[in-house]
C-alpha cells in the first residue's frame, strides 16, 4: 500500500474544513498481505484558516504550534488510523495566549504522542 494511493483518498474521505492532509505515513506491515500495521495522517491548516480562540471562539492571529498529537480516528482499510494535528497557540485580544478550538470532536480521543 503506498503513501500515494492512500493520500488523495484520505482527502476526500475526511472533510476536515479549512484543513488539509500534508503527510501519511505507514507503519509496520504485516506478513503476507504487505498491510500497515498503523496510518498517521499529518493535517494542517490552509493558509485561509484563522485559528480560533479556544475559550471565546474570536479569531486571532497564531503564536506558535504545540508538538503533534494523536487523534484515534475510524479505521481506514481495516487499519488503524491516527490524525496527527499540531495545535496552534493563538493570541487571542480578550484571553491572552489559549489553545485554538477545534472544528471536529476531540476532547475524548486525543492522546499524547505515546499512542498504542
Amino acid at each position: 500500500m503506498s503513501d500515494q494511493y492512500l493520500e488523495p483518498l484520505l482527502t476526500l474521505y475526511n472533510r476536515f474544513p479549512g484543513y488539509y492532509v500534508s503527510l501519511v505515513e505507514t507503519l509496520g506491515e504485516t506478513y503476507p498481505d504487505k498491510k500497515p500495521k498503523r496510518l498517521n495522517v499529518y493535517i494542517k491548516a490552509t493558509g485561509d484558516n484563522p485559528g480560533k480562540c479556544g475559550k471565546c471562539g474570536k479569531e486571532g492571529p497564531c503564536r506558535d504550534y504545540m508538538p503533534a498529537r494523536f487523534l484515534k480516528y475510524e479505521p481506514l482499510m481495516e487499519t488503524p488510523t491516527y490524525i496527527a494535528y499540531r495545535l496552534r497557540r493563538i493570541n487571542c485580544s480578550t484571553c491572552g495566549p489559549t489553545l485554538e478550538k477545534l472544528p471536529w470532536e476531540v476532547d475524548k480521543a486525543i492522546t499524547n504522542n505515546e499512542t498504542d
